[in-house]
């Protein structure tokens, strides 16, 4: 028999609530391709506010096979430029920080660059992230729907390459009367900032309602 069910993704500064009628659970709709996983992987770790930093490094194709090591000295350089006081003050409360990245290799004709997001911040100028990567750098700070996009259409390129960290945080998923708790607890139904709209699970001939509760600043 059909009921009333409920699926919760919860990715820190969105909430994303699939409503939809069927005899049993859908672990995953038709519709939640890579290109979505990586969306949420996105929200979850690396949107804290509106704008998002991005990082676009220049490639040398020569050199692909030693591009993550550089990539992880990269980071490190980045995050040693914090001030000795900002990381006495950070290990005072035990607190250790671990670079999170989320890179795309894009691979074509037109060019071969890493577009990478992080946790590590560059107070930089595009010259001294340069300098520190060995080839150009460009700091980007675009609206989180651009990043979004853009990264989702990079990936569903298959010339194109993601890569991580293994410390990023997955989205929260819960069903049910666990995503109801969810619900009631964080009072989402009373939330201003939403957007619903349907879409299609053609596998199952489904109609799924989505609820986007959004807590951006």
């Amino acid at each position: 028999m059909s009921t009333h069910k409920t699926k919760l993704v919860h990715c820190n500064t969105i909430t994303y609530v699939y409503d939809y009628v069927s005899s049993s659970n859908i672990s995953n709709f038709t519709f939640e391709d890579e290109s979505l996983q990586l969306q949420r992987l996105i929200l979850t770790n690396f949107v804290k506010e509106y704008l998002v930093d991005k990082l676009v490094l220049n490639v040398d194709k020569q050199k692909l096979s030693t591009l993550k090591p550089k990539l992880l000295r990269f980071l490190s350089a980045i995050e040693s430029s914090a001030s000795s006081h900002q990381l006495e003050y950070l290990s005072s409360f035990g607190i250790k920080i671990r670079p999170k990245y989320l890179a795309i290799l894009q691979n074509d004709d037109e060019r071969s660059c890493l577009h990478v997001l992080t946790n590590t911040r560059a107070h930089f100028t595009d010259q001294r992230l340069t300098e520190l990567w060995g080839d150009s750098v460009q700091l980007d700070v675009l609206p989180y729907t651009y990043i979004l996009n853009e990264f989702a259409t990079l990936i569903s390129n298959n010339n194109n390459k993601a890569f991580k960290s293994n410390n990023l945080e997955k989205p929260l998923i819960l069903h049910n009367e666990m995503a109801d708790d969810f619900i009631e607890k964080h009072n989402l139904l009373e939330s201003d900032e939403y957007h619903t709209y349907e879409i299609k699970d053609s596998k199952r001939r489904t109609t799924v309602t989505v609820n986007e509760y959004r807590n951006i600043p």
